[in-house]
């Protein structure tokens, strides 16, 4: 029942993003400017410290088992 009613809001919605993203040209275009020093060193470490958890997630899922385990108890 509630998708009958919800499910034309949500096609209006996809389908005005979907026309904003590939047929209309932006009013301003997005410039970007150059990065820091500091900024680009988090950057880095941030996404090198995420992506070496994608071939071998284990160590990270017991360290936060260990963590909400010791939050509860």
């Amino acid at each position: 029942m509630v998708h009958t009613l919800v499910d034309p809001f949500t096609l209006f919605y996809h389908i005005r993003l979907a026309k904003r993203m590939f047929f209309d040209t932006p009013r301003t275009w997005i410039l970007y400017e150059p990065m820091d020093r500091d900024k680009s060193l988090l950057l880095a470490m941030t996404s090198s410290f995420i992506t070496s958890f994608f071939p071998y997630p284990s160590p990270l899922f017991s360290v936060t088992h260990q963590m909400a385990l010791s939050s509860y108890l």
